[in-house]
């Protein structure tokens, strides 16, 4: 598969029988996953494992090997950042009238919190002189050059007044917070399912609950933990790679998403993947 430039991420869950059926031209397209969606998702919502099958679509060779290109560029350079604390790297478009160019994005992340201010342990100016003008990146024997856009990002965690209603069942992209004076929140993530547990769980931001296991986490219209509230079991994913952590929920949660009026939108049916 390697030898038609399709990368194993794309081709997941895909019998090697029915790519001919994707690609009339391998020369001219690429197939790619565009999501992994639910098979059984009526048993997944009563507890079930979920059973995923691959979506499908196909795109120009010539824009998968930038579009590669451009994410193998953003993955060096984050390599180059991992001893540097607050910073990030994306592939962001730069559009010109009819004409759309990736750049490569390093950006200097300053977060403002209830409890202090985190930045980068450098200016941005020495952050931005620290790269060159372009960086290179490859796919499959092709090559491509992007230019390096330094940016400087700020953060706030403030509570608002949006998503804020005491949701039951505890939807995706509902607030929470787990500082006890209710000063400082995030949102609240999907529904997941835990192959080492055997059982969903939910996910969130491991500075929510302040990179700590076992924190108490709860909606801010609940003003004090209580049973309803979204969980006693934290677990922060501790990797230095990774801003992630994971909650076993204490009451009923649902896979729909949360809407501003105390109700909900549309149901998670499953996942996007890697590579989209």
């Amino acid at each position: 598969m390697s030898a038609i430039g399709i990368s194993m991420p794309a081709i997941l869950g895909i019998e090697q029988g029915k790519l001919s059926n994707l690609v009339s031209d391998p020369e001219e397209e690429v197939p790619r996953a565009e999501a992994f969606v639910h098979t059984n998702h009526e048993e997944v919502k009563n507890g079930a494992r979920p059973i995923r099958q691959t979506r499908v679509y196909t795109i120009p060779r010539d824009e998968w090997i930038i579009t590669e290109s451009a994410a193998d560029a953003a993955s060096s350079l984050a390599a180059e950042l991992r001893q540097q604390t607050h910073t990030s790297v994306q592939v962001s478009k730069e559009v010109d009238g009819q004409n759309e160019t990736m750049v490569i994005e390093p950006q200097y992340t300053i977060k403002r919190y209830a409890s202090g201010e985190f930045r980068p342990d450098i200016s941005f100016r020495e952050f931005s002189e620290s790269f060159s003008n372009t960086i290179t990146g490859s796919i499959e024997g092709h090559s491509r050059e992007f230019d390096i856009r330094p940016k400087k990002v700020t953060q706030r965690q403030d509570c608002l007044d949006y998503y804020t209603n005491d949701y039951n069942p505890i939807p995706a992209g509902c607030e929470m917070t787990a500082e006890e004076d209710i000063s400082s929140c995030g949102t609240l993530c999907t529904p997941a399912y835990d192959n080492d547990l055997g059982t969903h769980i939910l996910t969130t931001a491991g500075h929510l609950v302040d990179h700590e296991s076992g924190r108490e986490v709860w909606q801010p219209a609940v003003t004090a933990y209580s049973a309803d509230a979204i969980s006693d079991k934290t677990d922060d994913v501790e990797d230095d790679d990774t801003d992630f952590a994971t909650l076993q929920p204490t009451s009923s949660y649902t896979y729909k998403i949360a809407n501003d009026n105390g109700g909900y939108n549309e149901e998670i049916t499953g996942t996007v993947a890697t590579d989209n």
